[in-house]
């Protein structure tokens, strides 16, 4: 787990090089430090449960810091800011991904040995048993639940995930049942491109504060 980011990574696929200074600027984003002792971001509760007993994804790519008795919790997979160290490379594209993509594929092609395979594989890498997942529904739901730990705070593959699935009402409805709407999934598009596109659709319960969203046609 302590060479998934780094330049002599063996899952790395594609990686960027870093600027000058020799370290990733998401480390200098999200890392506290003496100025911004806060972390910039902060793990939600849902995701730092989602991390089962013994998982060393959580152990080795999170990390925690109590600031006014307060505990923080936050993104950890790059560490550096040593100034021309280059100890880390910003990952976009690693081999647990393609795993998990071919996973889903498998299990929709109902191949549920095969699914299991991979999905098992990326769970043994973090130190834990094979998956139990042995239905269609059942590998999807674990598949899901390997790329949220998996890829957290990774390129917003949450989103994403959930968008693709149609699960986003289903998951994030469930985590703010009072404040939640369907809409809140679209993608907006400002009021002044709307009026430029008089053929665009336009969502009548949202229109008058927020614009139109694409993907609503009638």
């Amino acid at each position: 787990m302590t060479q998934v980011f780094t330049p002599i990574s063996k899952e790395a696929i594609w990686q960027f090089y870093n600027d000058a200074t020799g370290f990733t600027t998401i480390a200098n984003t999200v890392l506290p430090n003496p100025v911004s002792k806060i972390p910039t971001y902060i793990l939600t509760p849902q995701l730092t449960n989602a991390f089962e007993a013994g998982d060393t994804r959580k152990t080795s790519w999170t990390s925690t810091i109590v600031y006014n008795t307060v505990t923080y919790r936050y993104p950890y997979k790059y560490k550096s800011l040593t100034s021309g160290a280059n100890a880390e490379y910003y990952t976009v594209l690693r081999l647990a991904e393609q795993y998990l993509i071919r996973a889903e594929a498998r299990a929709q092609q109902n191949n549920i040995g095969g699914a299991q395979s991979d999905v098992s594989i990326i769970r043994n890498r973090a130190g834990l048993a094979n998956t139990t997942a042995n239905t269609q529904a059942a590998l999807l739901l674990a598949i899901e639940q390997e790329r949220w730990v998996e890829l957290n705070c990774e390129w917003g593959h949450r989103w994403f995930d959930l968008k693709r699935t149609n699960r986003v009402n289903t998951v994030i409805g469930a985590l703010k049942p009072a404040t939640w709407k369907s809409t809140a999934a679209l993608y907006p598009i400002p009021s002044a491109e709307i009026g430029k596109m008089q053929t665009c659709c336009k969502t009548p319960a949202i229109n008058k504060t927020r614009g139109g969203f694409i993907g609503n046609k009638n």
